[in-house]
């Protein structure tokens, strides 16, 4: 997609992704006796999302409505632009391309549009512009935490760097399939 790309300040410091995925007194001591429980590595890295903005019409405020569109997920949300801090690109980061296109993109956050409205987030009266203003590809930051694991393998878990919230399985397979996706072709 032939949009510009900007950069979401991670606002979860290393230290605060690990307290954040602590597990529970029982899984502690159980990784602390299997040798699991020690912290290899926590970075941070960034997948891109795509911001659209669609204008409402009918409605009291007038106010259009950000969708952030999660180009490996393939999910979307609402996204208020105001809280998202935007910096310079970060030196020495690796940029992930956004997967999808403009008619795969748009059509995600239609669909979730669709859902708001069978919620009832939105008056009856309310409509979308049909085509949304595609703004911009952000990098949105998330910290991984690498564990050992058993065997001399290597788990890990991801923490939204805006929200703080732990990654659950969807974002990790983000994570894995952004991966696979920048790797080049083994054949």
């Amino acid at each position: 997609m032939d949009v510009p790309t900007v950069w979401a300040e991670c606002q979860v410091s290393p230290t605060r992704a690990q307290a954040i995925l602590r597990p529970g007194i029982l899984k502690r001591v159980f990784r602390l006796l299997s040798g699991r429980s020690q912290v290899i590595k926590t970075e941070t890295i960034r997948l891109p999302f795509c911001l659209l903005r669609y204008q409402l019409e009918g409605s009291k405020s007038e106010q259009g409505i950000s969708i952030l569109v999660d180009g490996y997920r393939r999910a979307a949300r609402h996204m208020k632009e105001e809280e998202l801090p935007l910096i310079h690109r970060p030196d020495g980061v690796e940029e992930f391309p956004y997967p999808l296109d403009r008619g795969e993109t748009v059509k995600i956050a239609r669909s979730y549009l669709s859902s708001l409205r069978m919620a009832r987030t939105f008056s009856p009266g309310v409509t979308f512009d049909r085509e949304p203003k595609i703004k911009h590809v952000i990098q949105y930051p998330f910290c991984v935490v690498y564990r050992r694991a058993g065997g001399g393998s290597v788990t890990f878990d991801t923490v939204d760097g805006l929200t703080g919230k732990r990654g659950g399985t969807l974002a990790n397979q983000a994570f894995i399939a952004a991966l696979h996706e920048n790797q080049p072709d083994r054949g």
